[in-house]
């Protein structure tokens, strides 16, 4: 999915002459699959790992901002160097790039929360920090990561008034694709208490992913606009949704199998999936930024590879950086929080021996 990405943003003729076009038609379904995806994944680790809400905030924080950090510095230095050396390239750019208001760009980037419908009365919709467009999918899962984290650990009067709220701040635009995000908890839990057997599994796992394709094919594209809500088009979204949702499901009904196929090579299969992340939030400004200096044609192999190569290599480094931060984040917060809770506990304790 984040592949996907990638290739549907190089698209444009002023990077790769249009060589990966089509992949511009599966762009809003790979982020559909990531929000499946992210409530499959945070599902898992509420039930084995977090198990209460401080343990839940404190990974979610590390795990988020050990990457916006330092996709946001890179898009500061690139997007900085880029207008200079290159402002025909930048100011001519076939995806958008946000240059107003810069400086709140950032601020409102390092909180996550562009799309936030409290931002848009203030500012405008998808307020994005320069090139780094995909920053708008971040306000979406900090709001599902918070309304999770509201349901799981909080419990009656609070937990409905900090959940209304939250939707107040969030808006319909978000709000609406919630249901999706739930779509991979119940893909978990589901999993975990029945799995289909191995032979159907298999069957509905080569089926989700045919349909998949099927979702971004030109001739379905105008059936999908006439059914546009609030700028998406919902049916493709929750359709998308719900086969990311199956396919999911349908691979941990193959498990046993996938698991025997796949052992070997556990270890690049988990680099690939730190390297996600990073690959998705840093890729934009990198793909900008490279294509203004050409070794070969547009679309040529050379120019290609050089595009590619440096969008891999900086998505390579923010993911070794990121490993880092993340665990210098976790770390300095569980002690901060180890030394707030002692600290509130020494009154007690002195009047308790007084």
């Amino acid at each position: 999915m984040a592949l996907v990405v990638v290739l549907s943003h190089a698209s444009s003729k002023v990077y790769t002459d249009g060589l990966t076009w089509r992949a511009y038609l599966y762009s809003q379904p790979a982020v559909i699959g990531f929000f499946v995806l992210s409530g499959f994944v945070i599902a898992y680790v509420t039930d084995r790992r977090e198990r209460d809400g401080l343990s839940f905030t404190i990974s979610r924080i590390a795990r988020l901002y050990s990457v916006v950090i330092p996709a946001l510095l890179l898009t500061a230095i690139l997007d900085a160097v880029g207008w200079l050396v290159a402002y025909e390239h930048y100011s001519n750019a076939p995806l958008f790039i946000g240059t107003c208001y810069l400086p709140f760009r950032y601020l409102v980037g390092l909180l996550m929360a562009t799309n936030l419908d409290v931002v848009a009365f203030v500012f405008e919709r998808g307020f994005v920090p320069g090139t780094n467009g995909p920053f708008w999918s971040m306000s979406y899962e900090i709001t599902y990561y918070f309304a999770f984290g509201f349901i799981t650990y909080l419990k009656g009067a609070l937990r409905i008034v900090l959940l209304i709220l939250l939707a107040l701040l969030a808006g319909p635009r978000i709000i609406i694709l919630a249901p999706i995000w739930m779509f991979g908890v119940a893909a978990y839990y589901l999993s975990q208490k029945k799995s289909m057997p191995i032979t159907l599994s298999g069957l509905v796992l080569i089926t989700s992913f045919i349909l998949l394709a099927a979702v971004g094919a030109p001739s379905l594209q105008f059936w999908w606009q006439q059914w546009s809500l609030l700028d998406r088009f919902i049916v493709q979204d929750y359709a998308t949704g719900a086969l990311v949702t199956l396919n999911i499901y349908a691979a941990a009904g193959m498990s046993p199998f996938i698991m025997k196929l796949l052992s070997k090579y556990k270890h690049p299969v988990r680099w690939l999936g730190l390297l996600a992340f990073p690959l998705y939030l840093c890729h934009r400004p990198v793909l900008q930024f490279v294509s203004s200096f050409h070794v070969g044609t547009v679309g040529g192999i050379a120019q290609t590879c050089w595009i590619f190569g440096w969008i891999f290599a900086a998505a390579l480094a923010v993911m070794v950086i990121s490993e880092w931060l993340r665990a210098a984040i976790r770390d300095t917060l569980a002690q901060f929080t180890l030394l707030w809770g002692s600290t509130r506990r020494k009154p007690l304790e002195s009047s308790t021996t007084g």
